[in-house]
């Protein structure tokens, strides 16, 4: 599903990145953080963030620098 996701983030970022495909995106990251599997969800806050990074919109760029940090904080955490 990281996968399928993060290829649906890159088709978009450059023009039609809507709010409910940032929500598709946080909401799978968050259920495998509370799932507890922090490694894989941070795998998925980063590999999200790649998508979107480059894109045009400073809005989507501040999001993927705020999963970037979510990652960080993730893989401090003990398992």
């Amino acid at each position: 599903i990281l996968t399928d996701v993060t290829a649906h983030l890159a088709a978009k970022a450059s023009d039609s990145l809507a709010r409910n495909d940032i929500f598709l995106a946080t909401s799978t990251a968050q259920a495998l953080e509370e799932s507890g599997n922090h490694e894989l969800a941070s795998e998925a806050y980063r590999s999200f963030a790649a998508a979107i990074a480059n894109s045009r919109d400073q809005k989507l760029s501040d999001v993927a620098k705020r999963w970037e940090g979510i990652a960080r904080q993730l893989e401090s955490l003990p398992e």
